[in-house]
């Protein structure tokens, strides 16, 4: 899942990020179109967005106003298509994604790599 979704009635193109409700209803989709083959998939996502933080609230809303995406604060905090927050906070997200959505793999845009290899980090050490 890419978690970026068209904007209605804006060029082709123009892209928003997707919210947990609507990563439940196209994770719901897939697994319904997989049937019984649905245990044997690993389910993927690319994150939009990796940002390290001690004060979530006051980032989204930074990057909120810094790209329009329309969207309210916690909507962004809860969409499973971003990472924001201390390392510990986005281990626990993944953690958290992986029991709602059985998202197991991630793939990050390049300026990401460096950060979200700290949370991969901060994952494995917590099932050491």
């Amino acid at each position: 899942m890419a978690g970026a979704f068209q904007v209605p009635r804006q060029p082709p193109g123009t892209f928003r990020i997707g919210t947990e409700g609507e990563a439940d209803e196209r994770v719901r989709f897939a697994r319904a179109c997989a049937g019984d083959r649905c245990a044997d998939i690993e389910w993927h996502t690319l994150l939009q967005l990796v940002a390290v933080t001690d004060d979530r609230r006051a980032t989204a809303a930074r990057i909120l106003e810094q790209s329009g995406q329309p969207m309210t604060i916690d909507e962004l905090l809860g969409s499973p298509f971003v990472l924001i927050g201390t390392v510990e906070e986005m281990a626990a997200l993944l953690h958290r994604n992986r029991e709602r959505f059985g998202f197991t793999h991630y793939t990050v845009h390049a300026p990401y790599r460096e950060p979200f290899a700290r949370v991969i980090a901060q994952v494995r050490q917590g099932h050491s």
